[in-house]
């Protein structure tokens, strides 16, 4: 976990922006084209739940995180942010990783 000093002896954690769970849920939400009564009834909670984690600053109760994780498709690590400051190529593989053959100028496209 990075600290960050707030200019007194004691060093604090850097804590999430506000929201970022909420807007992580809802990203989610959207990619898998599911309405919030979709994951409320995969989650087994409530619609105005999976309302107020899109829209609060404060992060959920770990169980409550979970299952909606769980109604994602994704982690609670991944909601919380794990690997947002990982660089590129350093996360864990795919599920279902696939090697696909690449013609030569897509390989140098980025160059």
């Amino acid at each position: 976990m990075s600290t960050e000093n707030t200019g007194e002896d004691s060093v604090e954690p850097r804590r999430a922006h506000p929201g970022d769970i909420g807007r992580r849920v809802a990203e989610r939400r959207q990619q898998l084209g599911l309405s919030r009564e979709e994951v409320a009834e995969r989650a087994g909670t409530a619609v105005g739940y999976v309302e107020y984690v899109e829209s609060s600053a404060g992060p959920p109760d770990v169980v409550p995180l979970t299952r909606l994780a769980g109604a994602l498709g994704t982690s609670t690590w991944e909601l919380l942010g794990g690997g947002v400051d990982i660089p590129p190529g350093r996360a864990a593989a795919a599920a279902h990783p696939v090697l696909e053959e690449l013609p030569a100028w897509e390989c140098w496209s980025w160059a």
